[in-house]
């Protein structure tokens, strides 16, 4: 995926995830004249059949933006491990696994300030209004702009992402267990 940093979206393609809304701020950062980054989104569709190269295409962007599809799992590791940060401003998701595996590889987020996403992010990312493409958009602007920042927000993504391991949840999992027994 060389070339240009780009920013990552990983999750399929569905109204919930608010690619409509992450596709306009992307926008409105080329039309302020950030043209440093690429969008790149991979996974597959999902309900409501989202078309996002058609999107790209009547906001103008879309020779930033690239559709990768469903990728193997290597592929994605290494989307995770080359991305600038991680866009997830989703409307819901009940934990967000991909904010957790680009924090693993010290990829700062900018997610949702609402359900599970703050918790998963921790101090890994940045928090924003998911109805507000603004707040998306200066979210964007701020990691961009600001390497100190997102430096710090790398350092921090690992630490929170190391808060978190099938382990540890088996332990606590089977702590709760024996502490009902």
């Amino acid at each position: 995926m060389g070339g240009r940093p780009y920013i990552l979206f990983v999750g399929t393609m569905e109204p919930r995830k608010n690619l409509t809304r992450a596709l306009r701020a992307f926008a409105a950062i080329i039309r302020q004249g950030v043209t440093s980054h690429r969008f790149c989104l991979a996974g597959g569709s999902g309900w409501g059949r989202q078309d996002i190269a058609s999107l790209a295409r009547d906001l103008g962007i879309e020779d930033y933006v690239q559709v990768l599809g469903r990728v193997t799992d290597e592929r994605l590791q290494s989307c995770y491990a080359h991305a600038d940060m991680l866009l997830m401003p989703s409307l819901y998701e009940g934990f967000g696994l991909p904010l957790l595996e680009a924090m693993r590889h010290g990829v700062p987020v900018i997610t949702s300030n609402v359900a599970s996403m703050p918790e998963v992010a921790g101090e890994g990312g940045l928090l924003v209004d998911p109805h507000s493409e603004q707040a998306i958009a200066a979210a964007l602007l701020l990691l961009i702009r600001d390497r100190r920042l997102h430096r710090h927000k790398s350092e921090q993504a690992r630490l929170q992402a190391s808060q978190f391991s099938w382990q540890r949840c088996a332990d606590q999992t089977l702590a709760v267990i024996e502490s009902l027994g």
